[in-house]
């Protein structure tokens, strides 16, 4: 009983001095797993690639990061070996986009010939599959999409899907679109020609984009994938249109979204392009209250995450029904960082020298109930817990709260949470990750009050 109380005396001193930023949350890496490439996230499946090593071999892994402390590697696999190299003749590797289709992994490669002080592309491009939900090697699909030429090419961009079919962006070999029905027999139905380009579904729409400085999208119908049909180009980076799409296009409520890349107000905007409508850039547009200069951003789940260029912090502002935007809170990261990101499933993926996963659950705060509790209240469910447990509490009115996780001895182990909420009744998740089992302490501390609750880890 002793031991309580005085645990109880020193969470209530700590909690009363404790000093932060408002609605600041530091993050240290859950983990890393270290491919420099990152495919789109299906189901916690997660695909990174390395186009070349220092061993002159490049890799494609995947893992399910349903546990972001823990990844379990699926399947590993070279992409292809490269031959040594003299002084003055080189030979890269490149893989340029990799997706997942069902239970199987495709990727596109691009086998670099240079000289000695200015290399040059080649070919030939390649598209190639690995089947990594089976016993022993599974199947392995070679398909060459352009053979080696005598004068420079492009590089390959990404793939995207449309129900049963793939569709790559093969550099010279043009928009590829092939018939899945049969993964390890892939048909060409179809080709665009349109080279050093990337590519984006939304919906029944195909959208062809050139790289981002030149700021020319083509949208094709693929209703019908064997005969694309050419509904309009549009320039989207002049004057009259200061928008651009960034390198890793982001979709949102069926629209693809452009950042604003133009002194021309409002200056932190983004525009969300209906790409079926007449006139898809007459869209709505989501204004922000911060300035930004260079940024790459991410939707998920109603929540905008904006990453400043160079910087190692991420804004994360609500979105509601009307577009209006509110900041819900501040990821300070553990190391600056210039790489793509995205977030899935409570989890933050950056690219950069690897790929590092945080844990972005603590600021996952559900929308208040309708019914407005009478008190301020805490508690945990379940109690005692062995993997996860409910971290729950109630505002009868608006205040500036902060939330933690304490041992023993009163030391703050985890900011689960901080910053202003509006009256309600909210939940975060708590996991038991890198926690011994035994005693701990969650602290919410209110402008007014300041509440404890013990809650017990029983592995």
């Amino acid at each position: 009983m002793k031991i309580r109380i005085v645990a109880c005396v020193l969470m209530s001193l700590l909690l009363a001095n404790t000093s932060y930023s408002q609605d600041t949350l530091a993050l240290e890496p859950a983990s890393q797993v270290y491919g420099s490439g990152i495919a789109p996230v299906e189901d916690n499946l997660l695909v990174v690639y390395e186009g070349q090593r220092q061993e002159n071999c490049s890799y494609i892994e995947i893992a399910n990061i349903s546990n972001p402390y823990e990844p379990v590697r699926l399947d590993f696999f070279s992409g292809f070996s490269l031959p040594s190299s003299n002084e003055r003749v080189s030979y890269h590797g490149q893989i340029t986009g990799a997706i997942l289709y069902d239970d199987a992994i495709f990727w596109c490669t691009m086998e670099d010939f240079g000289g000695w002080q200015r290399p040059s592309t080649y070919g030939p491009i390649n598209l190639k599959g690995h089947l990594f939900d089976s016993e022993g090697e599974g199947w392995r699909l070679t398909r060459e999409l352009y053979e080696r030429g005598q004068s420079p090419i492009d590089y390959p961009g990404n793939l995207a899907r449309y129900e049963e079919f793939l569709i790559v962006a093969g550099g010279e070999a043009g928009i590829m679109i092939f018939d899945m029905s049969d993964p390890e027999n892939p048909e060409h139905v179809s080709r665009l020609d349109y080279s050093n380009n990337r590519v984006i579904t939304v919906q029944e729409k195909l959208c062809i984009y050139q790289t981002p400085d030149r700021g020319r999208l083509t949208i094709y119908d693929i209703s019908n994938p064997e005969q694309p049909e050419n509904t309009g180009g549009y320039q989207i980076d002049y004057e009259g249109c200061p928008y651009q799409m960034q390198t890793d296009p982001v979709i949102y409520n069926d629209c693809l979204v452009l950042r604003n890349n133009s002194e021309l107000e409002p200056h932190s905007s983004l525009l969300l392009m209906d790409v079926s409508s007449e006139n898809p850039l007459n869209g709505e547009m989501i204004v922000l209250d911060r300035e930004y200069g260079r940024y790459r951003f991410y939707i998920s789940n109603d929540r905008l995450y904006v990453h400043p260029s160079g910087e190692n912090y991420v804004d994360i502002f609500d979105i509601n029904e009307n577009l209006e935007v509110a900041h819900a809170a501040t990821l300070s990261l553990s190391q600056t960082v210039n790489g793509h990101f995205i977030v899935h499933d409570n989890k933050l993926l950056f690219t950069s020298g690897g790929t590092y996963i945080y844990d972005i659950s603590p600021v996952s705060v559900s929308s208040p109930q309708t019914n407005q509790p009478s008190g301020f209240s805490l508690s945990a469910y379940p109690n005692p817990f062995n993997s996860t447990t409910s971290i729950n509490f109630e505002l009868s009115q608006a205040d500036y709260v902060t939330l933690g996780l304490y041992n023993m001895a009163g030391q703050q182990i985890n900011g689960m949470f901080e910053g202003y909420r509006q009256a309600g009744t909210y939940s975060i998740s708590l996991s038991a990750e890198n926690l011994a089992s035994g005693v701990y302490f969650v602290g919410l501390k209110g402008s007014r009050k300041v509440l404890t609750r013990k809650i017990l880890l029983i592995r």
